[in-house]
This record gives C-alpha cells, structure tokens and sequence, in this order.
C-alpha cells in the first residue's frame, strides 16, 4: 500500500475462481506487487482456475 492510511480488509483476497475482463476505465487501488519468491504460486493458481473455467465450458457444451 502507497499510503499509511489506506487499509485493506481481511475479507479482500484474490478469487482466483473469478477470471474477468477489468474494463480500462474502472477505478482501481494499486496495493503492491507479488514478491518475486511468491509470483510462480499466483502463477500457478491462476492457470489451474483457467484450466478449469475453460473445461468445465467445454464439458457443458458436449452434452
């Protein structure tokens, strides 16, 4: 966080089983970086959630 008075609750994490489009005009709270020892876990987890948004899709379409 850039400022000493900006907060972030506990309940604000990442969902990684959402993926979506953030529009270029939404407002937005920049609150830091991945640290580079952690990037490969984000990484991770958010290949696995597009994994499976995109074949459970595929799986209702066979049916």
């Amino acid at each position: 966080m850039s400022e000493d008075i900006e907060t972030l609750a506990r309940e604000s994490r990442v969902n990684y089983s959402k993926s979506l489009t953030i529009e270029h005009n939404t407002p937005i709270l920049f609150v830091g970086d991945v640290h580079p020892d952690d990037y490969r876990i984000v990484q991770k987890a958010y290949r696995k959630c597009w994994t499976d948004m995109t074949q459970s899709k595929d799986r209702g379409r066979r049916r």
